[in-house]
């Protein structure tokens, strides 16, 4: 039942089970509860530098927040790998080459879902 196979694609039934049980439990929570708090964000300037980026990245983080002039003008995120990647091929370090657009969820979604 769980197993899919799509070309060159296929889900085994452990995998799956284990993506159902996390989404499971995901449901289960408030959004606050896997929300960081708006002060308590870390983000980065599109305009950054390449030590800006470093910096935004040094403690390990995989993925870091791009805005543009201030945390109220997100454009997403980029991850660690794909800087990596561009540095190593010689590339200059662009967040706007590798920013991963937002998804906003309208705080009244998760109102009407928090009251059901």
């Amino acid at each position: 039942m769980f197993t899919q196979t799509v070309p060159a694609f296929r889900l085994e039934r452990r995998v799956a089970a284990t993506i159902v049980e996390n989404v499971c439990r995901l449901g289960d929570r408030q959004a606050s509860a896997v929300m960081t708090a708006r002060p308590d964000v870390e983000w980065v300037d599109l305009s950054a530098t390449k030590a800006g980026i470093h910096d935004a990245l040094k403690d390990g983080r995989d993925w870091v927040l791009v805005c543009d002039g201030d945390i109220d003008h997100v454009l997403g995120s980029a991850h660690a790998s794909d800087l990596l990647v561009r540095e190593l091929e010689g590339h200059a370090i662009e967040l706007r080459a590798t920013v991963r657009e937002a998804i906003f969820i309208p705080a009244t979604v998760i109102d009407r879902r928090q009251t059901r």
